[in-house]
């Protein structure tokens, strides 16, 4: 259900990937991937913003790195699509405190001065 929300309300749509197991073979039960938290920024999108580290453990920064965009503001959403947090900006950087939401899945919603808005997911863990 959850991946119904986030593919109707921010269009972050996954297609499920299944493997099929023959009767008495032995799955390999490894993880096919894993999230390593990033330190440094990664840029996610053609405006120049970016955000790190994802996963975070208490705060978020949220930067853009264009002369002639700043961010307006900011909401974060749990999977149900209720609004958690909403900060105002106006500037090109900003940091959002994340340590009082519980560990999980959470989209952000990037508001940008030229009228663009980028849709990340955001991952919190201890």
């Amino acid at each position: 259900m959850a991946k119904g929300v986030l593919c109707f309300f921010y269009e972050i749509c996954y297609e499920d990937e299944f493997e099929i197991i023959e009767e008495g073979e032995n799955p390999d039960l490894t993880p096919k991937f894993t999230i390593d938290e990033q330190t440094e920024p990664i840029i996610i999108s053609e405006s120049g913003l970016s955000i790190y580290p994802n996963p975070a453990q208490t705060e978020i920064t949220v930067s853009i790195n264009k002369s002639d965009v700043y961010l307006k503001h900011i909401e974060l959403y749990d999977i149900f699509g209720r609004l958690l947090i909403k900060q105002i900006i106006n500037k090109s950087t900003d940091i959002i405190p994340i340590n009082n939401i519980l560990d999980g899945v959470y989209v952000m919603k990037i508001y940008l001065s030229g009228g663009e808005v980028e849709i990340v997911k955001m991952v919190k863990k201890q």
